[in-house]
């Protein structure tokens, strides 16, 4: 099963420690995940550790402020 995480809006500090904390100490194959993707931003994904489970995936307009 392949989970995907949808962390495209900015959140605040404490969202993006939530993240690295929850991949620090995950181990999806106890929970029959093969894969994780995650989806946001380029500064949130440089910020997350990576794993050979998890990929990072982003958009140009992910990237963008809200008014764009």
């Amino acid at each position: 099963m392949v989970l995907g995480i949808d962390a495209s809006t900015r959140g605040s500090g404490g969202a993006k420690r939530h993240l690295i904390e929850l991949f620090n100490n995950i181990n999806p194959n106890d929970n029959d995940f093969e894969q994780i993707k995650i989806w946001a931003g380029y500064d949130l994904l440089k910020s997350i550790p990576n794993y050979p489970w998890l990929e990072k995936l982003s958009h140009p307009l992910l990237n963008k402020n809200i008014f764009s």
